[in-house]
Formats: structure tokens, sequence, C-alpha cells
């Protein structure tokens, strides 16, 4: 009968998805629209959910919801990238070290780099192993690069930093990734820890351990990594192990996906904007140097993740307008960071 239907209408939750984690129990329906009663659900935004809500329009009809504040994410809510000043000098906004890179990859954190001086940080190093100095041929020349052979050379590189980016293209051999990720928690100011950066913070989770200075900006895979679980399982889950994971260990989470999750111990926010341009090489590289950006600009942890997930998700549809979703990469959504700032300031 649906079939043959020229618009379908679904109250809550088209009928055969889950309202937990938004996948399809065997057969569901494609709604036209969606009316979402109250406040928006896992299963309104997660997994297969934008496949089969279609338009959605939220209706407030005075339940109460709980305890933990969920919301979309939109223009309004969001921080607006500082204003600079007149009387200023680059130290002033933001001076971010990029840790990362490797022989294998070590376009990863270029590109994170590119995109924290896109964003408004004032200056950027890479700090990068001493073996993938000859692998790197060519620099953009607005970025500093500096390279370490053992743990002392690294640690005089963190004198007059504001914020650090963790993991871009490190891989999983550095011998001293586990004492350099130490010292970057120890100096107290605010790190973003992604793709193999997330691997060794995992040998620092421990219970009761606290990362309040912390945001992790995994895909699915590498928090089902992080927390022992197998992606699928995580999959049925991920909102809740999110939330849990944010409340016991004090930790700014976003989780990559079609509808990206952001949380903390208090909050959780939605970035619903499916792009399937984004599923390119170096895209998530992009997202750190952004919000590693902001916080090197003084946001606070929860506002840089919220404001880097929407300007990379903004450039990301300007990048898609442009290209196409086949044919856009990395280096276009950096490319589109500095008209997605001027869209939200």
């Amino acid at each position: 009968m649906l079939g043959n239907a020229k618009n379908i209408f679904s109250i809550d939750i088209p009928s055969g998805l889950s309202g937990d984690n938004g996948l399809v129990q065997g057969a569901a329906v494609k709604a036209d629209l969606t009316a979402v009663i109250e406040h928006f659900k896992a299963g309104n935004l997660l997994n297969q959910a934008s496949d089969h809500h279609g338009v959605k329009t939220l209706v407030r009809i005075g339940l109460k919801v709980g305890d933990c504040k969920r919301s979309l994410l939109t223009k309004e809510e969001i921080a607006p990238v500082p204003r600079r000043r007149n009387f200023s000098h680059k130290y002033d906004y933001g001076n971010v070290l990029i840790v990362g890179g490797s022989p294998e990859m070590t376009g990863a954190p270029v590109l994170s780099g590119q995109a924290a001086l896109r964003s408004g940080a004032g200056l950027v190093t890479l700090a990068l192993p001493k073996e993938a100095r000859s692998y790197i041929k060519h620099l953009p020349p607005e970025i500093i690069a500096r390279y370490y052979s053992d743990f002392s050379e690294f640690h005089q590189l963190l004198e007059r930093k504001d914020a650090f980016a963790f993991g871009p293209g490190l891989g999983k051999k550095n011998s001293f990734s586990e004492a350099i990720l130490g010292a970057l928690l120890d100096s107290n100011l605010p790190v973003v820890v992604d793709a193999d950066g997330i691997y060794y913070l995992k040998k620092f989770l421990k219970e009761g351990s606290r990362f309040p200075n912390v945001i992790i900006t995994p895909h699915l895979g590498e928090l089902a990594q992080f927390v022992g679980m197998i992606p699928e399982k995580l999959t049925e889950r991920s909102l809740e192990v999110v939330s849990e994971l944010a409340k016991e260990h004090e930790l700014t989470i976003v989780l990559k996906g079609p509808c990206t999750i952001i949380a903390n111990k208090e909050e959780i926010w939605f970035q619903d904007a499916p792009n399937p341009g984004l599923a390119t090489a170096g895209a998530g590289d992009v997202l750190t140097g952004v919000i590693a950006s902001l916080l090197g600009q003084g946001m606070p942890l929860l506002e840089a993740a919220k404001t880097g997930v929407f300007l990379h998700s903004l450039a990301g549809e300007l990048a898609r307008a442009e290209y196409g979703e086949a044919g856009m990469i990395a280096g276009d959504v950096i490319g589109k960071l500095p008209e997605a700032i001027k869209r939200t300031s």
C-alpha cells in the first residue's frame, strides 16, 4: 500500500526504524516528512535514519524530557570564530602544535595544519618524527615543521603553545608516542586526540581517570577499539556509550558519522547533515585542525567541538556544491573554510 502513496507522513519516527539507534528492523517506511515529538531521539538521527525520515520537523507538546540536554546543532547554537583586533599579532590567535606524521602517512598532519591556519590560528607547528623528514618534500610555506629524534627534543617544542592536536598520521610504531601524549596531558592545555592518537590514549584510560582538557574525534571503528567493543554492537548503542564515556571520564567526544555526535558530561549535540562527499581520505584530519585552531584561540572545549564540527560540515557542503560528492577531496574542504567562517560570523 505504501508503495503507491504519493506522500508518506510519519509521527515521531518512521515505522520499522529502531528508536534507540536508527537501524532498520527488517523493513522500514521511507517517509517524506516526519514530525518528531518533543525532542530528537537517537532513532531520528543515527545510522540509517537519514534515509527514512525525509524532512524532519520538531513538534513541542509539553512532555518532560531527560536531564541531559540533547539538541541539534544550528548556526545560532555555535560560537563564532573570535574577531580580530587591529592592535594584535599572531600569538594573540593561538600557537598550535600538531603532533603526528610517519613515513607512511605524511599528508595527514599537513592537512590538519592547513585547516588550523584557515580556521584562524596565528601560528601552526608540526612536530614530526625525524624518520618522516625525507618523505615530506613540500610543505605549505605558512607551516613550521620541527623534527624530533627523542623525547627530550620533542619536549622543547611545547614552549609557548596554546593547544595541541595529537594523532594525525602518527601510526602505531612511534616509540615515543605514549610519553609524548603523557606530556601533553600533563600540560593542562587543551588537546584534540584523533586517529592513532586514540590508540595511545587508551593506555591512559583507567577507572577513575579524568580528561577535562581532551577532545577525542573518533569514527565508529576507532571508538569501538577505544572502549573494547565490536563495531556492530557499538552501532546499536553508540549514543549510550558516548554519553557514559563522556560522564565517566570527563571527556569531550566527537563521534564522526553521517550524524555526528558531540558530547560532554552534561550535554549532547547532533550535527545532522549527512554528506557522503566527506567519506574521503583526510577529511577527519581537517576537522582535527579546525578544532585545535579554535582551542588555540581560547574557545572552551565544548564550544570548540561544536563550532569546529559545524564549520567543517558547512565547508563540506560548499565543497560538495562545487565539486560533487565523488569529486571533492579534503583539500577542497580546507579551501571552503574561510567562506564557512564568513557565513557564521
